[in-house]
């Protein structure tokens, strides 16, 4: 039974509940014939669909059976028809009802194109399917008249995430062999310095400090390089066979645009590659962040798409502005919008399935992306998903002066940092909040707060089922 039969099983169930409930008598008869009369009419607008213990969308029941909306939903629909809140709840449901369904088969392509690396996939929820949706409507201007068209605009109805392997220390140390600054191998001194100031070693002289400072950015820039490489070369690898399947490109021209040809010696001989048809590619980082791909991986995207003609597009910030400490404010617009001012660090791509279904794959891993997530960027964009929990927390962040908030953002930068560093073999650690700012907002209070909220909603969850609210209108 799909999730819109359960709801009317659910929904009509509460009326038989109540009328078996009652006693005989004309005033029972007369309390279960309003009741049944009210829950009637209740069917044929919109009501409440709780999604979770502490989440409601609007539905309109009449038309859960339907297989896209009634009319078209546009932003003045919602502002006036409240018939168009309910059958954009219909819609996020059967979205999501797709997406469960799909999500086995995502799950599986991805750990046979990963083998050996940590896959995780879901289905979107309801209510962030919902919330998505209106917001884009009424920012956009977009107009739904299908649910395909709603699909465009929830392009991670169906998501998945690979995570690189971290470096130990002794990965890091052979990474360190082959780095090159300036075209320059480092000497033993810079390697040991270098080595000291990501274990986090305080006995570092202010001379040997410096020199390690100096070159820590782009010596964590190769090493980030050689950690992404086996996820980037599947990637890559899969591109260009999609590409060849399609007939789009020769290895020919693959090679003529400069290919890197190991990777085509591996596309010529391996039968085994999956092909894979990416149709936007983003390389996220915070102002000073390491991006999960390096600005050479990049290029090497932009010669295949050269020999094929393909024009998907690629949202990336070079590595080499490093925005916080030259505060460069001339950046393009695609360039600006690779920079989450929070320190978001992902790469990021919709690949669309044989079936044109259009899916997200992340690249990366980091303890403080789920806290960044789920309290601070949740609680930003003032989503439908927010439980009660989060509240103090929102109030207190959004209440934050300018001079706090742009300290809070860099707090936010440091500690994604701090976990990147330690992917990449330095000594993990966690970063005290700045002082004069809430503790509240510290990264032990945002797990502290997240974690709680996981605990309660999974026993709020223990014999919950999703239901219709009789007689509660949108």
């Amino acid at each position: 039974m799909n999730i819109t039969a359960k709801a009317v099983s659910y929904g009509f169930g509460l009326l038989t509940d109540a009328v078996r409930a009652c006693t005989k008598g004309k005033a029972a008869q007369k309390t279960v014939l309003s009741f049944a009369k009210t829950a009637e009419a209740d069917f044929t607008k919109v009501v409440r669909y709780r999604v979770s213990p502490d989440i409601t969308v609007p539905v309109r029941p009449a038309k859960f059976h339907a297989t896209k909306p009634s009319f078209a939903i546009d932003s003045k629909a919602l502002a006036e028809n409240p018939l168009a809140e309910g059958e954009l709840g219909n819609m996020a449901i059967r979205i999501n009802e797709q997406a469960v369904k799909d999500e086995p088969a995502f799950r599986k392509y991805l750990e046979e194109m990963f083998p050996g690396l940590t896959i995780e996939t879901r289905a979107k929820g309801v209510s962030s399917n919902y919330s998505k949706l209106k917001k884009v409507i009424n920012k956009q201007g977009k107009v739904l008249k299908s649910d395909k068209d709603g699909l465009k605009i929830i392009t991670d109805s169906i998501a998945g995430r690979v995570h690189p392997k971290d470096f130990t220390r002794k990965d890091l140390i052979r990474a360190l062999r082959d780095v090159e600054i300036d075209g320059k191998p480092l000497s033993r001194k810079e390697k040991r310095f270098v080595l000291r100031a990501l274990n986090g070693d305080k006995s570092l002289s202010p001379t040997q400090q410096k020199i390690a400072n100096k070159l820590m950015r782009p010596v964590l820039l190769k090493v980030a390089e050689k950690q992404s490489e086996p996820v980037f070369n599947t990637i890559m690898l899969g591109m260009m066979k999609d590409a060849l399947n399609r007939n789009v490109t020769t290895i020919d021209k693959l090679a003529k645009e400069g290919v890197s040809p190991k990777l085509l010696a591996e596309l010529e001989k391996n039968p085994a590659i999956k092909p894979i048809k990416v149709t936007r590619f983003c390389n996220y980082r915070g102002p000073d962040g390491i991006p999960v791909f390096s600005d050479r991986q990049i290029r090497e995207i932009e010669k295949m798409q050269l020999a094929t003609g393909e024009k998907f597009s690629i949202t990336t910030c070079a590595s080499e502005k490093d925005l916080v400490k030259y505060n460069i404010d001339n950046l393009t617009d695609v360039e600006a919008s690779a920079i989450k001012q929070y320190g978001y660090t992902r790469a990021q791509m919709n690949i669309e399935l044989p079936d044109g279904r259009i899916t997200e794959l992340q690249v990366g891993k980091g303890d403080f992306y789920r806290l960044e997530h789920d309290a601070i960027y949740n609680c930003m964009q003032d989503k439908n998903t927010i439980n009660d929990i989060f509240k103090p927390y929102q109030a207190r962040l959004l209440s934050l002066e300018e001079r706090d908030a742009l300290r809070y953002q860099r707090y936010s930068q440091n500690c994604h940092n701090d976990d990147r560093i330690s992917q990449l073999g330095g000594k993990a650690k966690v970063r005290n909040i700045p002082k004069g700012l809430p503790k509240s907002l510290s990264r032990r209070s945002m797990e502290i707060l997240c974690d709680s909220d996981d605990a309660i909603q999974k026993a709020k969850l223990d014999g919950f089922r999703p239901h219709l609210e009789i007689n509660r209108t949108a």
